[in-house]
């Protein structure tokens, strides 16, 4: 007994010598970041520095402006809190059925902007095809009514990461003739590899995707 003692006490000490806090105290961290205005501060900057590029650019008929879904366009804070800042497969699916992510306001302000400049909008997300029509009429619901299309990922791939999916949808749009001259994305994954133009990184500290 006394061995085992011993050995949880040294297990203990290993771990918080490391600093590692208490997965309900970075939880609430995380909650008081995004409903006490630093996630909004954050995300403003960030937005401004988009304004910058777009403001620099000339839209061409085939420009366009990709932008992600969840976390970009549209926030499922609120679910995200509810089941724990954590994932639930099933439950996450029931909250993309019931199309209530809001819009996050200073993207859906980029998003307007980029179009009154005359780029084309296309919305690629990490959704599966089953998703589509939810997601779309969410987006829509959320004033993102005029846009070129809507990417969903295929139920059956052989993609390994996000990155390497979204990039293999870039891909296809330029051979469509697009030309992608900014993504905006959540994730660094959002917009990796190539072929996305200048790169807009949004604040994100719910979750992270490769």
């Amino acid at each position: 007994m006394k061995k085992m003692a011993l050995i949880w006490t040294l297990c203990l000490t290993g771990i918080f010598s490391q600093g590692i806090e208490n997965l309900d105290m970075v939880k609430e961290k995380v909650a008081d970041y995004y409903e006490n205005g630093q996630y909004h501060t954050e995300l403003r900057k960030v937005i401004d520095s988009a304004y910058s590029i777009l403001n620099g650019l000339n839209a061409n008929e085939a420009d366009a402006i990709l932008f992600d879904i969840d976390e970009t366009a549209l926030s499922n804070y609120s679910h995200i809190k509810e089941v724990g800042f954590g994932y639930i497969p099933s439950l996450w699916n029931d909250w993309i059925k019931e199309e209530k992510a809001t819009r996050i306001e200073p993207v859906f302000n980029l998003y307007k902007a980029a179009q009154e400049k005359g780029f084309r909008v296309i919305f690629i997300t990490g959704r599966n095809d089953s998703q589509y029509t939810p997601t779309f009429n969410n987006l829509i619901a959320q004033n993102y009514t005029k846009f070129d299309t809507l990417i969903t990922k295929p139920l059956k791939h052989s993609y390994t990461s996000a990155a390497e999916y979204k990039a293999d949808k870039r891909s296809e749009l330029k051979n469509k003739g697009y030309r992608i001259v900014m993504c905006v994305g959540d994730q660094f994954s959002d917009c990796d590899f190539d072929n996305y133009g200048f790169r807009i990184k949004l604040p994100n500290y719910l979750y992270f995707v490769k």
